[in-house]
């Protein structure tokens, strides 16, 4: 099923029927008139109320699609929207469809796919500082959740490389490297703030981790618990499920013993 076009079709077809009940008066004041004068006013005035109609569809199928890429996590549209847009030439489209790729691979965990679209998208883009740190945070994110054995030194060099001069941006990666890679508990992972589904997502995860580390298996449980309602498709989906898993197979494991 092609979603981004289902998407499309439930925003155009409004659109048209309103057009068509709003030419009624116009054709009809067009073949009354004997003046062409007024003719080309009512079609002027026709053809401006259809693109000021078309402007806010535009807008509002926009809004829809961001909120459903991005904040509701819509695997099947964001692929969809992809599939459809490809191989358009105009520039601010390309960019557009390039983000998506983006999000895409790192919301399934394709992290060595990342760092070739976060080149194409700054040779395509004049980005600010602000966008090219957020843009930096994919690939060092994609490092710390794919490189277990990423050495310390290694890491600050590319915090230094990455995130500038961004210090508390900074000290909220290295709570990450603490959990992911040393395996250390470090609270500083509570203060993450985000309004998009994914990395509130990611931030649940991160928590889970950090109650796993600190040996409270019943909350890490419970917040991973909250993750497998997701897609199944998602990295972070699938990495709740493994120890999930792992501490259902552990349960079975003991019962017998406690049995006896």
């Amino acid at each position: 099923m092609n979603a981004y076009k289902e998407l499309r079709k439930r925003y155009n077809r409004p659109v048209i029927f309103m057009l068509i009940i709003i030419a009624l008066p116009f054709l009809y004041a067009v073949q009354v008139t004997q003046s062409k004068k007024i003719a080309v006013i009512s079609f002027l005035i026709y053809l401006l109320i259809e693109l000021i109609l078309l402007f806010i569809k535009e807008i509002l199928f926009g809004k829809k699609l961001y909120s459903l890429i991005y904040k509701d996590i819509n695997l099947d549209l964001m692929l969809s929207y992809m599939m459809n847009q490809k191989g358009k030439k105009f520039k601010t489209i390309k960019v557009r469809i390039l983000v998506a790729t983006l999000y895409y691979y790192y919301m399934i965990g394709d992290y060595s796919s990342i760092k070739a679209v976060v080149n194409e998208l700054k040779k395509n883009q004049q980005f600010t500082k602000d966008e090219q740190v957020k843009l930096n945070e994919f690939l060092l994110n994609a490092s710390l959740f794919s490189n277990p054995n990423l050495k310390e030194d290694e890491f600050e060099k590319l915090l230094s490389k990455y995130l500038l001069d961004y210090e508390s941006t900074k000290k909220a990666y290295r709570a990450r490297y603490d959990i992911l890679v040393k395996k250390e508990t470090n609270d500083a992972i509570l203060n993450e703030v985000t309004n998009l589904k994914f990395f509130q997502l990611e931030s649940t995860y991160l928590k889970a981790l950090n109650e796993f580390l600190k040996g409270n298996r019943t909350g890490a449980m419970e917040l991973f618990r909250t993750i497998v309602k997701e897609d199944e498709r998602l990295y972070l989906v699938k990495m709740a499920r493994s120890y999930l898993d792992s501490e259902n197979l552990g349960k079975k494991s003991v019962s017998p013993n406690l049995k006896q």
